[in-house]
């Protein structure tokens, strides 16, 4: 990757108009001056957990235990607890050629394997014969996943294709309740994804948002993944909070910080418009209307940035343009376009695993001009940023119906939105909370 020392960043300097070389050497600088904070920081934010003596939480990865979220006041105002849609699984590089994972995600339990010929399939865990959760112990041979317990054979479409005796036509359930569901899922940029439905519709969308980084001519790298600390939170919460522009002016008024602390780097002052979708009849950047249902799109603009909260730095605002895409509720693209280095693309991808449990992964795509150093602090940043709303994410109730004022967002168009992803037999709460395997 460049340097900053390199022929082609120093050739750029020279080539590059006085404004540009401003722009690429305060960058540069602010790289430098944000890496080095960013790991102080992070030496002491341990040290601040927890914080038990009734003062404000300035340590924005607190989480809370499981057992104290399973039945968050206010629980059954919230949207049902599984939507239907693509979902992350797993990196592809922890399937490995006859490698099989167990899964507990969407409040059941699965296998994922890769079958000798590279392809993986994603099948409901339990052995329709005795029940032997086919994760544990089982291995993959030829094009098959073998249960343990009996060596009944399935393929990546669960359907059974061998048995050492008996015969399917001996099974008191029949040929068919011989066989184990699977499910559709997708390998794209190193990342599993499947889709899951309640009532075993096929996809009714694709995960567009990630095509251009495919493509070799726009040049996009893949530069790392980041694991975050799971949210004690409902799925929603990153789509549902974007479109709620005033928030930005307190929880994310400082950059990476807690917005009560008392030494601030970077306070901003945020232009945020209001969130396009199909649902309102928006348009897309390209001035078309979006047809996509799936699409939500937020668009996020600095007005003022003030180094330690009272130094104006006036070109800051014009330095990067922010653009957030959620492709249904649980995959998020923050698209960030800079000066000199170009594109850069965070995917933020929403697992949901148990109710208000949201396993939550990052992964970095970056142009060629970007160094690996910087990607990683602007993608670090980028957490912290939704880190910022953890406390809030994993306390808050869910007013039915709310009370709004004049000024607030349009609830109901994110709702109409966030309607269209569950269908007849979408588990309810108390599905739920009663046997988390339903």
């Amino acid at each position: 990757c460049p340097r900053l020392t390199s022929p082609a960043f120093l050739a750029a300097m020279a080539t590059s108009s006085v404004e540009g070389r401003c722009a690429l050497l305060g960058a540069a600088v602010a790289g430098v001056g944000a890496a080095v904070w960013y790991l102080r920081r992070g030496a002491r934010e341990r040290k601040n957990w927890p914080a038990g003596d009734g003062r404000p939480r300035l340590d924005i990865y607190q989480k809370q235990l499981k057992a104290a979220v399973r039945k968050r006041p206010g629980y059954q105002n919230f949207p049902l607890p599984y939507p239907n849609t693509w979902i992350f699984v797993c990196p592809s590089s922890k399937l490995q050629q006859k490698g099989v994972l167990p899964l507990q995600l969407w409040g059941k339990h699965f296998v994922i394997f890769r079958d000798e010929a590279g392809t993986a399939g994603l099948v409901d865990a339990f052995c329709p014969h005795m029940g032997t959760h086919m994760g544990y112990g089982g291995i993959v041979r030829g094009k098959s996943l073998v249960c343990p317990y009996h060596e009944w054979e399935f393929d990546v479409k669960g359907n059974l294709r061998k048995m050492p005796f008996g015969g399917r036509r001996t099974a008191e359930k029949g040929i068919d309740g011989c066989n184990v569901r699977s499910y559709a899922i997708v390998e794209r940029l190193g990342m599993i994804f499947a889709w899951l439905h309640a009532d075993g519709e096929p996809p009714q969308f694709e995960l567009d948002i990630l095509d251009h980084l495919e493509k070799k001519e726009n040049g996009f790298r893949a530069l790392g993944r980041i694991v975050d600390p799971d949210f004690m939170m409902h799925f929603m919460e990153p789509s549902h909070n974007s479109a709620d522009w005033y928030h930005f002016q307190t929880v994310h008024s400082v950059m990476g910080q807690h917005w009560q602390s008392k030494r601030k780097l970077l306070v901003m002052e945020h232009e945020l418009c209001p969130a396009r979708s199909a649902v309102q009849g928006d348009v897309d950047d390209n001035g078309e209307p979006i047809e996509r249902p799936d699409l939500l799109i937020i668009d996020e603009k600095l007005k003022r940035v003030l180094l330690f909260g009272w130094i104006n730095l006036p070109g800051a605002p014009r330095f990067a343009e922010t653009q957030v895409r959620f492709c249904g509720p649980c995959v998020t693209l923050f698209q960030v376009n800079m000066p000199f280095f170009g594109k850069f693309r965070l995917a933020m991808l929403l697992t949901p695993t148990e109710p208000f449990v949201t396993h939550t992964e990052y992964y970095i795509f970056a142009g060629p001009r970007w160094p690996w150093l910087l990607a990683q602090i602007l993608a670090r940043a980028v957490i912290r940023t939704a880190n910022q709303d953890r406390e809030v994410w994993e306390h808050r109730s869910h007013p039915d119906p709310r009370n709004p004022v004049k000024g607030d967002y349009n609830y109901k168009c994110y709702d109409k939105w966030l309607s269209q992803f569950y269908s007849k037999s979408s588990v309810t709460w108390e599905s739920a909370y009663e046997d988390l395997t339903w």
